[in-house]
């Protein structure tokens, strides 16, 4: 029995793992003003923390029995956690994006370690530490080019799309001003995104 419920707190552990990473992939990547946005946020919090609370009974056997990568991923796994618990209580914000950063690339790295030693247990390079660090490297190299084409996505698609500029110049009547004089709210130059109006729901 005590074999089957850690078989079982492993694969439920691993499980989450895998949504961390790809949730993390879509929040990164893709950011979204929307609900949908802010329910992956907290589907990734509780994952994170039922995460953690599944790792730490497992620990001490998965650091004996583990080999030098399974440990170094999980030790790093908790120091992302601790990170990112951290960033639960001061809220992320702007000011504190070097601590989501620095989230990030330590879970990356944890990522790394543990799915060269997967890949390990697969039999993939396994000709000892060479081959081991090997896979470490390569699923490092992997990650990373994973992460700068996510900034790069986020920066192209999102924040260049979302950045306000204004014109050198003001315009010289009104009509140029928003919509124009066709637009729902002339003379104002307020606008809504596809020329749309304001919806009553949205004064609820």
């Amino acid at each position: 029995m005590p074999f089957l419920a850690h078989s079982f707190g492993q694969k439920l552990l691993m499980g989450m793992v895998a949504f961390l990473a790809a949730s993390a992939v879509y929040l990164y990547g893709f950011p979204q003003q929307n609900v949908f946005y802010a329910v992956v946020v907290l589907l990734h919090l509780a994952a994170g923390v039922a995460a953690t609370i599944v790792l730490l009974p497992l620990l001490g056997r998965l650091i004996r029995e583990g080999t030098w990568l399974s440990r170094g991923g999980w030790l790093l796994f908790l120091v992302g956690a601790g990170i990112g618990f951290w960033l639960v209580r001061t809220g992320t914000v702007r000011s504190e994006w070097k601590w989501m950063y620095a989230h990030m690339l330590v879970c990356a790295a944890a990522l790394g370690f543990l799915i060269a030693e997967t890949a390990g247990r697969r039999g993939w390079l396994r000709s000892g530490n060479a081959g081991a660090v090997m896979r470490l490297a390569l699923c490092l190299a992997v990650l990373g080019g994973l992460g700068a084409g996510l900034r790069y996505l986020r920066e192209a698609r999102w924040a260049n799309r979302a950045r306000i500029e204004n014109p050198e110049m003001p315009p010289p009547t009104m009509d140029q001003e928003g919509d124009g004089p066709q637009g729902p709210f002339f003379p104002s130059s307020a606008q809504v995104y596809g020329h749309r109006k304001i919806p009553s729901k949205f004064f609820m």
